[in-house]
């Protein structure tokens, strides 16, 4: 008494799936299949699969490598800012009287009229 029935689960009479362009350029970005002319018609579940989950590798690795490139570039940035002499506050209280010397003469004009 076999385990598995012999031919009905057979790798080769499994039911395939018919990719789109989009799992196609997955399966050739990934290595699977040379190029797009070379996907069969209908690929197995289990090769799709094994593509989107070196797609999600590759772009979760993508996004971390981002995030610390980021982080490194604000890190410089802020380091440059620092250096010049600038600061949050300073931009603030900057901003803070620009817009009361404006509301003053914004004020001056009306009680001219």
């Amino acid at each position: 008494m076999a385990l598995f029935p012999s031919s009905s689960t057979a790798a080769g009479s499994m039911p395939g799936f018919m990719p789109t362009d989009k799992e196609k350029w997955m399966l050739v970005f990934t290595g699977r299949y040379p190029s797009k002319a070379d996907i069969p018609k209908e690929v197995s579940y289990d090769e799709l699969t094994a593509a989107k989950d070196k797609m999600r590798v590759y772009v979760s690795t993508l996004l971390v490598i981002l995030t610390f490139v980021s982080a490194f570039g604000v890190a410089m940035w802020g380091r440059s800012e620092r250096d010049r002499g600038e600061s949050l506050l300073k931009r603030n209280l900057q901003r803070r009287a620009d817009k009361q010397k404006e509301m003053a003469d914004q004020a001056a004009a009306e009680a001219e009229k």
